[in-house]
C-alpha cells in the first residue's frame, strides 16, 4: 500500500507530506487493472513452464538465431 501512496498520492503543501484520497481513485483503478494483467500473464508462464517439465526432453532447432522447430524428442542420444 505504501508503493502505491508513494506512486499516486500528492504532496501536502509543506512538501513533507503524501496524501492520497478519491482524487486519485481513477489512478488507483488503472494500477489495479494494471496489476492484475500481470498477475494474469505471471500465471500462465507457470502453467507453462509446469507443461513444460511434465514433457521430459524437449529439442528446440535454431539456424543463425531464427527459431525453425520445437519438439518432443522421445530419442535418447
Amino acid at each position: 500500500m505504501v508503493d502505491a501512496i508513494l506512486d499516486t498520492g500528492d504532496w501536502n503543501d509543506r512538501g513533507d507530506q503524501l496524501v492520497m484520497d478519491q482524487r486519485q481513485r481513477q489512478e488507483l483503478d488503472q494500477l489495479i487493472t494494471e496489476k492484475r494483467r500481470k498477475h494474469k500473464q505471471l500465471e500462465k508462464e507457470v502453467r507453462d513452464l509446469e507443461r513444460l517439465r511434465g514433457k521430459g526432453r524437449v529439442t528446440v532447432v535454431t539456424k543463425e538465431g531464427d527459431l525453425i522447430t520445437v519438439y518432443q524428442n522421445t530419442r535418447k542420444g
